[in-house]
């Protein structure tokens, strides 16, 4: 299972034009300002890396609620 953590219209669209399966997970709170001196490369690496921690936090959680 594909999750996308991220709320674009556009990337789910594009999901689906690939005949991709997935599931959006919403409100993964990261903070998405720059930081000082940061080049674009590494600001859209840190964000990736971020939104998809974020992501398995709440994937996990949600799987832990469901075991109870």
């Amino acid at each position: 299972m594909l999750f996308l953590a991220s709320a674009s219209p556009r990337r789910a669209a594009l999901l689906h034009q690939l005949g991709v399966t997935f599931e959006v997970i919403a409100d993964c709170a990261v903070d998405e300002t720059p930081l000082t001196n940061e080049s674009a490369a590494d600001y859209v690496a840190r964000l990736a890396c971020a939104k998809a921690q974020a992501g398995r936090l709440r994937v996990d959680a949600c799987r832990d609620s469901m075991r109870q």
